[in-house]
């Protein structure tokens, strides 16, 4: 987990949400 500094912009919800359907698009690709 990263200190927070100024400038910095934590991920939001929709950015979390892409990461993790790209996370388990990539997961079902490797499987089949």
């Amino acid at each position: 987990m990263e200190m927070l500094r100024p400038g910095y912009q934590p991920p939001n919800r929709q950015q979390i949400g892409n990461e993790v359907l790209s996370n388990v698009y990539t997961t079902l690709q490797a499987e089949i």
